[in-house]
C-alpha cells in the first residue's frame, strides 16, 4: 500500500516502478474536495490512474459528510477518517470490535 500518495516521497515514480494494490490519497486533497475545483480535478486524475492500475484507493482525512460523498463520486473505494470515529490505541480496537459485533447481533 502507497500512503499519503501525492505529498512527500509518494509519488507518481512508486506507481511505476513498486508492486502494491492499494493507495491511500493523502488528506491534503481531500481537505478541500467539493470545495476547490483544482482538488475534484486532482482527485479524478488520481483516481483515473488508480482505477487503470486495477487499485483500491482509500481517500484519508475525511472529516465531513460532503467530503465523503464527494470523495465516493469521484470514485473511492473507501474512505476514512473522523467522520467514522476518531484513533483509539492498538489496546482499545478489540474492545470496539467486540461492541461492534454484539450491536450487529442484537439488530
Amino acid at each position: 500500500m502507497i500512503d499519503d500518495f501525492g505529498t512527500g516521497y509518494s509519488s507518481l515514480y512508486h506507481l511505476y516502478e513498486l508492486e502494491f494494490d492499494k493507495l491511500k490519497i493523502d488528506k491534503l486533497f481531500i481537505q478541500k474536495l467539493d470545495i476547490s475545483t483544482e482538488s475534484d480535478v486532482f482527485m479524478r486524475a488520481i483516481i483515473g490512474l488508480c482505477n487503470g492500475l486495477n487499485l483500491c484507493v482509500t481517500a484519508e482525512g475525511v472529516e465531513t459528510e460532503r467530503q465523503a460523498t464527494a470523495a465516493l463520486r469521484h470514485g473511492a473505494h473507501q474512505a476514512q477518517g473522523f467522520l467514522f470515529g476518531e484513533a483509539v490505541p492498538a489496546s482499545a480496537v478489540l474492545q470496539l470490535l467486540s461492541v461492534s459485533e454484539s450491536a450487529r447481533l442484537t439488530a
